[in-house]
């Protein structure tokens, strides 16, 4: 069966701060060696040299449910709370015309509301109905928006230890 959307993953900003994330995100992805100094900088170097403040980047995400779409958002939500010159999202684009792309962008928590790791804030508001149950399908994620449309967040499924029964 062929997908309706294709997904990618994608984020910009500051040239720094978009090489520290690449960078960061391989490495969590098994890419990179965080413990390779050398290569980190090198990587952060060649990144800047080539690139200038303000692009996007994308990553393809053929298999919208690998692990890594998750991480991508998981870390994308810590990466916003550490600097404040990048911008994270995802992209969703119909697979029948490659002029509609939706984007879902991730916020940082609210300082007086900060979730788990999990749950990430996000602008989605102008993604269509579709588009977003399309992606809960395929990804494995649910979106939740408040009902006077203020907040919208993005849930992954808890992935920590069971909890303890309730003694009754």
């Amino acid at each position: 069966m062929e997908d309706r959307y294709h997904l990618a993953l994608g984020y910009g900003g500051d040239r720094g701060a978009s090489a520290w994330f690449e960078w960061n995100f391989r490495c969590l992805i098994g890419q990179e060696n965080k413990a390779d100094f050398a290569a980190r900088d090198k990587f952060i170097q060649d990144f800047v040299a080539a690139t200038e403040n303000g692009q996007e980047y994308v990553i393809g995400a053929p298999d919208p449910g690998a692990d890594y779409v998750r991480t991508f958002a998981e870390f994308g939500k810590k990466a916003l709370a550490e600097r404040e010159d990048l911008f994270v999202f995802y992209i969703l684009e119909d697979a029948t015309a490659s002029s509609n792309q939706f984007r879902i962008y991730l916020k940082k928590d609210d300082p007086e509301a900060e979730l788990p790791e999990f749950q990430i804030y996000c602008d989605g508001f102008d993604v269509p109905r579709d588009a977003l149950i399309w992606m809960q399908e395929r990804v494995g994620c649910r979106y939740y928006v408040t009902e006077d449309r203020a907040e919208m967040m993005l849930e992954f499924p808890y992935q920590g230890p069971e909890e303890l029964p309730v003694i009754q």
